[in-house]
């Protein structure tokens, strides 16, 4: 037969004081393992808040945001990795393809002007726009590798001075970068056994990132 006093004696006596009732044997059991397990997640969500905490991020950070985070997008710049995805090759090699597009496009502007431009009117201003996007790779590069292979989206808004005389062009640009990557599948990282399937009290989330740069070109069509 349970014999109540083996209760811890603080116990009885804090939940008598608030109920007005003994607590039985099961009940106290059940407390217990309710105690216990309750410790238990507090631990590991103290753990997995650690991760997210500190900056810049790093790999177990982005798996531990997948469990506590709810679903909520997290933006480079906030967990102090921005700088890094922009000065990785893949993403920097991007970013000088999409330059490089813009003086190929100025240049074949600049000639179709001034093939139908009146001698009185060799220096004009003009401008264009212009949108591309381009695959990027980061997975080598330490705690981007939950970035994986994100899709670059580039567009640009330029103006140019060109004199047909001369054939001088001078442009500028303001050149705009984002990405919209997603953090689902955290087991399956390879992508092996077939679609993504989140895991049973994790929440798949969007990873983002926004900067622009501006660039100056010279030259001639």
């Amino acid at each position: 037969m349970y014999d109540e006093k083996h209760l811890p004696a603080r116990t009885q006596f804090s939940h008598y004081l608030r109920t007005g009732r003994i607590l039985t044997a099961e009940s106290f059991e059940e407390r217990k393992s309710f105690f216990v397990g309750n410790v238990a997640r507090r631990v590991i969500l103290s753990k997995l808040k650690s991760f997210v905490q500190k900056r810049p991020w790093t790999t177990e950070s982005f798996v531990a945001y997948y469990f506590i985070g709810g679903g909520g997008s997290i933006d480079l710049a906030n967990v102090g990795l921005l700088g890094r995805f922009r000065k990785n090759s893949s993403v920097r090699g991007a970013a000088d393809k999409f330059k490089a597009r813009q003086v190929n496009l100025v240049i074949e502007k600049a000639r179709n002007i001034c093939r139908k431009a009146r001698k009185t009117n060799v220096i004009s201003k003009h401008g264009f726009s212009d949108r591309n996007t381009e695959v990027t790779n980061v997975t080598n590069d330490g705690p981007l590798f939950s970035v994986d292979g994100s899709t670059l989206f580039q567009s640009s808004e330029a103006k140019f001075i060109l004199d047909c005389e001369s054939q001088d062009i001078h442009l500028q640009a303001r050149l705009n970068f984002r990405i919209d990557d997603r953090f689902v599948d955290a087991v399956d990282i390879f992508n092996w056994f077939g679609p993504d399937l989140d895991l049973p009290f994790s929440k798949a989330y969007n990873i983002t990132a926004n900067w622009y740069e501006n660039y100056v070109w010279k030259g001639r069509s």
